[in-house]
Formats: structure tokens, sequence, C-alpha cells
């Protein structure tokens, strides 16, 4: 440890470095060195990112790496290259490199074009993390996903405004503790395209996906095809009306029948007086699900009203939201006929300069709650009963603070599984400019769960983790020593009561604390340099073997080109 906080010092002495400012005579040669020959086609600008990162760790390697793999030793932060033809309607480009390496990276290209506008672009990027930690030391392999995504886009500015082709592609492999693996690759292909007909805008896409499991690039399994249409066949000052129409069909090679669904929607947009704003939305929605063990048809009805009205200071809103759904199996076995009606009212008001308060009320009632894959799970879908309040409000009691406040309650209850939900949320924090060169931040919020979810005698299976109280604090302060120096102090704190994956009857505490600091120094235009300390505690007595402690020193110097 005395090694690392050597190093720290060092370091931080190099950013505390004074470097030599740039005269005007300086700059403008500069400049003018700088400047590109008519023959170049590209004025291009770089800039690149190294660091170098020391992690101490103790305890449990899986849990701290559940989600990310973070570098160690030297290795590039970032690297971006920026090219831009001096005269405006020229092309330009833009590629990326981030945390390049072989744990993960993510890297994007782009080239845009105006005269035609044509724009192309590229992403790719890998993640490796622990997709189910284990307890103690035992380490299970590293989870593995790949994401690819091509796109390129045209707009010739006539009667077809706009076609855009991309190409999608993912890869995941999360093996589990208990043997099982996660894997599979999917590969999408879509068009897009945006056109006026008579003045009127349509929007057409298609897609069609394949997806092998295991990863097997051989025959897909399945393949999935989506087309949407959208048209908009009126419009004026006040009043706009869109229909849009989609199609879904999934077939599987292990079902000879294919799963389809069908949405037909109608929405209008209209300002009838001043200040008021409604919007109404209906849909029809028919879904042919033949491919689960106990294949079931539904067809749903909804209506959607939505009403804005400003009036002086007050802000109001109101809606209700209606949807009427018939389930029928396969077998015709279970019939239900469910109506959902849910109410909501909102009411903003500020109070000169000083207080903005909001508050929000939402009601839903949901008759004769809908059962789907009878012979698998037998439980209800939905809470058939829900009340949801929420309080909010912003207060400047003087230029250099501000304050916040909020609570939120929802109650969810299930007659069916004579289960009930009651969750409590308070939220509160500010900022304050202390001086000139200091300011505070500090945020607190808190969630407390009370209720019952009993499994049902068909479905012993354990719930999985859960809190019935949770706790976090974070709190930092920023310190701008000179406008070149940056000191940042952060932290963070959580503490909840939770249960284990394994048993939900079994309580413990959980706590995650973590210190940071940041050093933030800017040599000269084109140099900066940045030193972070950063120590992270996490405790979890809900489950053997999860604890670690670690800390981390991270180098990092950014360079333009």
């Amino acid at each position: 440890m005395r090694s690392k906080l050597t190093v720290l010092m060092i370091l931080a002495g190099l950013c505390c470095m004074t470097a030599r400012g740039y005269t005007q005579d300086e700059k403008k040669a500069e400049e003018a060195n700088s400047t590109l020959s008519t023959e170049t086609l590209f004025d291009n600008q770089a800039s690149i990112s190294v660091g170098y990162q020391d992690i101490g760790l103790e305890g449990n390697p899986a849990k701290f790496q559940q989600y990310f793999t973070p570098p160690q030793g030297f290795f590039m932060d970032q690297f971006t290259v920026d090219g831009k033809q001096r005269s405006d309607k020229g092309p330009s480009f833009q590629l990326g490199l981030n945390r390049f390496d072989e744990e993960s990276y993510w890297n994007n290209g782009s080239f845009y074009s105006v005269d035609p506008i044509v724009s192309a672009m590229g992403r790719v990027s890998r993640y490796r993390f622990y997709f189910e930690p284990a307890p103690g030391a035992t380490l299970p392999p590293l989870a593995d996903r790949k994401v690819q995504d091509y796109s390129a886009k045209w707009s010739p500015l006539r009667a077809v405004q706009t076609v855009k082709v991309y190409r999608q592609s993912q890869g995941v492999n999360e093996p589990k503790i208990n043997g099982d693996v996660i894997a599979y690759e999917s590969r999408r292909v879509g068009v897009e395209t945006a056109a006026k007909i008579k003045d009127t805008p349509v929007t057409f896409a298609l897609w069609r996906e394949n997806f092998w499991p295991g990863g097997n690039l051989g025959q897909p399994n399945s393949r999935e095809t989506h087309a949407t249409l959208d048209w908009s066949p009126y419009a004026n000052d006040r009043t706009s009306v869109d229909v849009g129409y989609s199609y879904n069909q999934v077939s599987q090679d292990f079902v000879a029948s294919e799963a389809t669904s069908r949405v037909l929607r109608v929405s209008a947009l209209s300002y009838p007086v001043p200040g008021l704003l409604g919007q109404l939305r209906i849909d029809r929605i028919d879904l042919d699900q033949p491919i689960t063990r106990d294949g079931y048809t539904n067809s749903y009805n909804s209506a959607v009203l939505d009403l804005r009205y400003n009036v002086w200071s007050w802000k109001l809103r109101g809606g209700i939201d209606y949807r009427d759904v018939d389930h029928l199996n396969s077998v015709q076995s279970a019939v239900t006929n469910s109506k959902q009606k849910r109410y909501y009212l909102q009411a903003k008001k500020q109070f000169r300069d000083l207080v903005t308060f909001t508050a929000r009320l939402d009601d839903m009632d949901l008759s004769n709650p809908p059962t789907a894959d009878f012979l698998i799970d037998p439980r209800t879908l939905y809470f058939n009963d829900e009340q949801k309040l929420d309080f909010r409000a912003d207060i400047t009691p003087l230029k250099n603070v501000f304050l916040y406040g909020g609570f939120n309650r929802d109650r969810l209850n299930n007659t069916y599984r004579s289960a009930n939900n009651d969750i409590q949320t308070w939220v509160s924090g500010g900022y304050v400019q202390l001086t000139p060169k200091i300011s505070a931040n500090l945020d607190f919020s808190r969630q407390r769960w009370s209720g019952s979810i009993p499994p049902t005698a068909l479905d012993p299976t354990p719930l999985p983790r859960w809190f019935p109280d949770s706790r976090v604090a974070t709190a930092s302060v920023q310190y701008a020593y000179d406008p070149r120096t940056l000191l940042l102090l952060s932290t963070t704190s959580s503490r909840s009561i939770g249960a284990s994956d394994a048993s939900v009857g079994t309580l413990g505490i959980l706590q995650d604390r973590i210190y940071e600091a940041t050093l933030n120094r800017t040599l000269n235009q084109d140099l900066a340099v940045s030193v972070t300390y950063r120590f992270r505690k996490y405790d979890d007595n809900t489950e053997a073997g999860m604890n670690f402690k670690e800390d981390q020193i991270l180098f990092s110097l950014k360079a333009n080109l």
C-alpha cells in the first residue's frame, strides 16, 4: 500500500507542474503552421488518452468484476480522429477507440457528407464480466458479450426524404455456476424509409432477425420478421392525425405453427383552445401465440386520452387509459376477459421563483386478471389494483442554493395470490455554491417495502433477492484551485436490509461504500493529466463469500495531436 501512495504522490506532483503559457505571437505562429494546403481533403484533428491503473483487491474477485473487467497496468483509454473539409458542404468523418484491450472495448466510426446528404456509422463493442459470481474465491468462467451495429443513411430530399439500411448482430456467452450456459447469436438486417405522398408524411420499416441458440452459426433456430407503416393523413395548425400498422411473425424450427401479431393504431393531437393540449390514441392488437406449451390468442382494445392545460402558473395534466383484453388458450379450456382502467391527475405549481411543487395521483383497477401458459405458470400476470402517489418540491431560497425533496408511495394488490405490496420512497438533496471556487452536492434516498408475496402451492420456487429497506447517500465537493486545476472529492454509501437469492426468509445487511478523489490539471491547450484514487468496501452477509475490498490508483494523460 505504501508503494501505491508513493506513486500517487509522484503523479499528483506531475499534475501540479506549472506549464509555460502560450503567448499570442506563438499561438498565431502555430495556427499559421497548421494551415493545410488546398490539396488536402481533410483537416484532421486527433486526441489520445492513455492511462495506468493499479488495483489492490481483497475478497471475491468475481463479485468485484460482476459488471465489468477494469483494465490494469498501462492501457489506451481513448483515441479519436476527426476529419472535416474546410467547406461547410464537404464531407467529415470521426473514428473513436475506447478502452481497446482484449477484455473490453468500444469502437465507433462515422462518415458524413452534406451534398448529397449521406452518412454511414459503425459500432463494435465487447464486454467481459462475471455473469453469476460464485461465493468465496471460486471463479466461474468469464461471460462475454459482443455487439456490432452498422448503418447507412441517404437523404435525397425529394419525395423520398430518407432511406436507411442497417445490420445489427449480438453474441452472448454467459456461463452459470451450476454448469448451464446462456449462449446465443442473433443477426438483424433492416431498412427504414421516410417519404411524402401529396405532402403527407409516410414512414415504413422492415427488419428480419435470425437467432442461433448456443452460438451455432448453422441453420438458425428461429426467425422473426417485423414491418411497420405510419401515415399522417391530416394536419393543420391545431390538429394532426396519425395512423400506424405493424405486423410481426415468429417461427421456430421445432414448432410447425407461427406466432403472429397485428397492431392497428390511430392517434390524434389537438390544440382546441389556447393553453389546452389533447392527445387521443386507439389501438387494436391481435396476437396468435401457438408456439408455447399451452398456446393462446389475445385481442386487445385500448384507448388512451391525455389532457394538458396551462392556466396562470398552474400546469395541469390528467387522463384515462382503458384496455379490454380477451384471452383464449389453444384448447379453449380457459377463457378470460379483462378490463383495465387507469386514471391519473397531475398538478404543477410555481410559487414565484422560490418553490416549484408537483403532485401526481395514479389509480389502476383490473377486473378478472388474465392467466397465460396455464400449464407452466398458474399465477396471474398482473396486480389487479394499484394506487400511486407522488410528490416533489424544488426550492431555491438563495441564488447559490438549490434544494429538492420528494415522496412516492406505490400500493399494489393481487387478490388471486393474496399478495400486496406497499413501496415507499423518499428522496432529498441539494446543491450549494459555497465560494466562487468551492461547490458541494448532497443526495439521499430511502426505499421501504412492506407486504406479502407468498409463493403459491403450485410454484414453490424461491423469489429472487429483494431488499425491504434500502438507503443510498452521496456527497461530493468540487474545488477549482485555478482555471487549470480542479479537485473532486466524492463518497457514496448504500445500506440495505435484504434476502439472499437462496432464501427469502433469512435477512441480512448489505453495505457498499465508495470513496474517490480526483485531481485534474490542464498543462496547456493540448495536454491534460488526471489522477484518481478510489477505495471501495463491499460487505454482504446475506450470502457468504461475496465480500470484497479494493483500492485503485488511476493516472490518465490526454493529448490533442
